[in-house]
């Protein structure tokens, strides 16, 4: 998302994340990857349950699917940080309107299972 956050900006959207850490972690995981964007501290993982997203299994977390997604990320230049929080947490990814209605989701079947950033451009574009 770092490197396609312009073209969010462009559409007129914001990416926000939220990740599992103390404040302090996530203050320090946005500054190591210099985001250009917020993120959230969410410790207690109330968003991620409010949003549906699960813990997954062993398969979630590294079958087939969840290496290979791990490998294109890897391959395409995404670096990782210090592990904070469960790391059987999946993410998701969410569209919401400024009127806080949720337009898109998309809660993470394996650990890599991320949309394209061309997948959330269209939904933001088509609102």
């Amino acid at each position: 998302m770092r490197r396609d956050h312009g073209r969010f900006e462009a559409a007129g959207s914001a990416i926000v994340a939220v990740g599992q850490g103390s404040p302090d972690d996530t203050a320090r995981f946005a500054a190591d990857l210099e985001l250009p964007y917020p993120v959230l501290a969410d410790p207690d993982r109330v968003a991620y349950r409010a949003y549906g997203l699960v813990t997954g299994g062993l398969g979630a977390l590294a079958g087939p699917a969840a290496g290979r997604g791990y490998l294109r990320a890897v391959l395409g230049g995404a670096g990782g940080g210090r592990m904070v929080g469960d790391a059987r947490q999946l993410p998701g990814a969410f569209v919401v309107d400024q009127t806080g209605t949720l337009r898109y989701a998309h809660p993470a079947t394996h650990a890599a299972d991320t949309p394209s950033a061309e997948e959330l451009l269209a939904v933001v574009t088509g609102l």
